[in-house]
């Protein structure tokens, strides 16, 4: 005979009884503590997940479980935070010490659901500093997983392929080659794999072989001492290769790279060492190469445009990053280009329509194309949930269609919107219509019967279409 909301106080008491017993339990260790809505962090509702300092994970609550959609403990106990979410140990350390612990935005791997979460440090033991054993077990952590390689990607096979790959020559002197199409995201590559080695510290320099006039290629790669040609600088200049020294040198499009350059090329890198105009002794080089380009080298040798001896002796491991389309991570991309591009502005969000059209779309650009049309919505946007109606005009042009719709993607957007709604929000849209309708269209009057701020009712209206400004008044 007992009122229902005995027993709901009596499983609240439960929970908050197991929350603390898990916290005290895990003390001496990282506890990432986590919800898919910010203001959840910190309550009874909160996931929360126990990892060493390396990272690994060591126990997770129910509520972490059921959030996950994680049938057993076992599936992810002794996983590395990085195969569950899109960041490292050191990385949400850093975000969270910035924001004052506040939750900051992660996406999970496999699903690229959004949560915000929080990771508080072991407690000091023998009287050290709570900080300093933070720091130093972050720095462990950066090493061991090298995140920099790791955040290029959200759960894309390919793209795990391509880091673990990567990370076992990094250390070696074993060259580099990045193939792709424009814009997948070579330079970026690029320098998450100079900043997850040992060279991280010492310099990064690229050199794009396409830009570079030919006249000044000689002067630009290997330098010159002074007075060595009409016009030098008196002090010299030091060339981009011997810039390099002790780091990395990527050859941005070497496949474009003029033919008179490449034995000069070829021997440098055959020798180790530079000379540059007007000296009269080699410098000794220690660099850690890696190219690019989007050429098919073989073609280019087979056309008489790239000295085979030069390819043999760029090639190493060959990496091909897949294009945007290609990915299956793509939706989890998305999202964390969209939460860098917002400018650490957490409540942009983008709307399933929107991805749907995005899944559907080929992107010549790939992720280059990609993110500059988020700069773009984020800037013009009217609401924090980005829609297909925040879609500039330039991105009409061209054969995408709309799945299910047999019309031109430059189509009136409500059709567009009908078109990807789905049952349920075309009934709410009407029903919503019809409440307008019935208030004269008064956003104020509305709001207040439907206990919501006219800002959420605005949001609302947006995002099913609902537009009748010759009606609508305060």
């Amino acid at each position: 005979m007992a009122q229902q909301h005995t027993l709901a106080l009596v499983n609240m008491s439960v929970q908050m009884i197991e929350n603390r017993v898990f916290l005290q339990q895990f003390n001496k260790e990282y506890i990432v503590r986590f919800h898919n809505r910010p203001e959840f962090v910190g309550t009874l509702s909160e996931g929360a997940i126990a990892f060493d300092g390396a990272g690994t994970i060591l126990a997770a609550t129910r509520c972490a479980q059921f959030q996950l959609g994680v049938r057993s403990p076992a599936d992810i106990y002794g996983r590395n935070i990085t195969e569950l979410f899109n960041v490292s140990l050191s990385g949400l350390l850093d975000s969270s010490l910035k924001k004052a612990f506040h939750p900051t935005p992660i996406f999970e791997v496999r699903s690229g659901a959004r949560y915000f979460a929080v990771i508080y440090p072991p407690e000091p033991t023998h009287g050290a500093s709570r900080m300093a054993t933070l720091k130093r077990d972050a720095c462990k952590e950066a090493s061991s997983a090298r995140c920099a390689l790791d955040e290029l990607h959200f759960g894309d096979q390919v793209m795990a392929t391509n880091v673990q790959a990567t990370k076992r020559v990094l250390e070696r002197d074993v060259g580099v080659i990045l193939c792709g199409e424009t814009g997948t995201g070579k330079e970026m590559y690029a320098k998450a794999a100079h900043l997850s080695g040992s060279r991280a510290q010492q310099p990064f320099v690229a050199i794009n072989c396409a830009s570079i006039p030919e006249s000044l290629i000689e002067s630009e790669l290997f330098g010159y001492k002074s007075g060595a040609f009409t016009g030098a600088s008196k002090d010299g200049q030091r060339g981009k290769i011997f810039q390099a020294n002790g780091g990395t040198l990527f050859l941005d499009e070497i496949g474009d790279m003029p033919m008179s350059l490449q034995a000069r090329l070829l021997r440098v890198l055959e020798e180790r060492e530079v000379m540059p105009l007007g000296a009269d002794k080699p410098i000794k080089l220690d660099i850690r190469l890696i190219s690019a380009t989007h050429c098919d080298l073989q073609e280019k040798i087979a056309q008489n445009l790239f000295r085979e001896d030069l390819y043999y002796r760029l090639l190493g491991l060959t990496i091909t990053l897949p294009p945007l389309r290609e990915r299956t991570d793509r939706h989890a991309l998305i999202k964390h280009l969209l939460v860098k591009e917002g400018g650490g502005d957490d409540n942009v969000e983008i709307d399933d329509a929107l991805l749907s059209v995005f899944d559907h779309h080929r992107w010549p650009g790939n992720i280059r194309q990609m993110r500059h049309l988020l700069r773009t919505m984020i800037a013009l946007r009217e609401s924090d949930v980005l829609s297909i109606c925040d879609l500039p005009a330039g991105f009409y042009t061209g054969p995408l269609r709309v799945p299910g719709c047999d019309c031109d993607f430059a189509c009136d957007c409500a059709m567009r919107l009908e078109v990807v709604r789905n049952p349920l929000e075309n009934a709410e849209r009407d029903a919503l219509i019809q409440e307008l309708e019935q208030h004269n269209w008064n956003i104020t009057t509305l709001a207040k019967q439907l206990k919501m701020s006219r800002n959420t009712l605005y949001r609302k209206m947006r995002r099913l279409d609902v537009k009748d400004l010759d009606k609508i008044s305060l």
